[in-house]
């Protein structure tokens, strides 16, 4: 069975949880009922190497996890993409990006980093079973950020619903050059 074929299996599965049609589900991850055609492709095993960007909405619309995602992969051996961070950077003027995750001591969880984003961020996501912090952008991607997150991270961010991203610039008086929030959503 194809990566695809195990991921349209999973899509039905979720989707009846949810007590939602093909259409509804469309409209959804997609914001058109015109999808509805892809959503039958996909749950019929139709399609053995779904786009990226299909499977980002729909695992954005479905709430499926990172760890339902590996479950695949790990069956089937065929690669779920995610995006490297040169996909969410500009480079153009740094030629190593620096992330810094940290606490505040006013109790804020903020993401550090010197290079300037190309995406616009929609939200973080903390995955629980994972221990995985990960970015979600306004487009439906989604990128880890870092590894599995050290003990004082995670007890931070049980008590916050926001992230604050630092654009800084590194010398010997660091400073931001731009701050954003944007909300923290629990997947436990």
């Amino acid at each position: 069975m194809s990566f695809g074929a195990a991921f349209g299996e999973l899509i039905k599965k979720k989707r009846g949880i949810e007590q939602l049609t093909q259409q509804q589900l469309a409209v959804k991850a997609f914001g058109a009922e015109s999808y509805k055609t892809r959503i039958s492709e996909l749950e019929n095993g139709l399609v053995a190497n779904p786009q990226a960007k299909t499977i980002d909405a729909l695992v954005v619309a479905l709430d499926i996890s990172e760890r339902e995602l590996h479950r695949l992969n790990a069956d089937h051996r065929e690669p779920y993409i995610v995006d490297t961070l040169a996909d969410y950077f500009d480079f153009s003027e740094q030629a190593i990006v620096e992330l810094d995750l940290r606490t505040t001591m006013y109790g804020h969880v903020t993401l550090n980093h010197n290079c300037p984003l190309k995406v616009a961020i929609a939200r973080f996501e903390y995955f629980d079973d994972l221990k995985s912090l990960v970015l979600l952008t306004q487009e439906g991607s989604r990128r880890p950020v870092g590894d599995e997150l050290p003990d004082h991270i995670l007890d931070r961010l049980t008590k916050v619903d926001t992230i604050y991203v630092n654009l800084w610039e590194r010398g010997p008086q660091p400073m931001v050059l731009e701050r954003s929030e944007f909300p923290l959503k629990m997947i436990l």
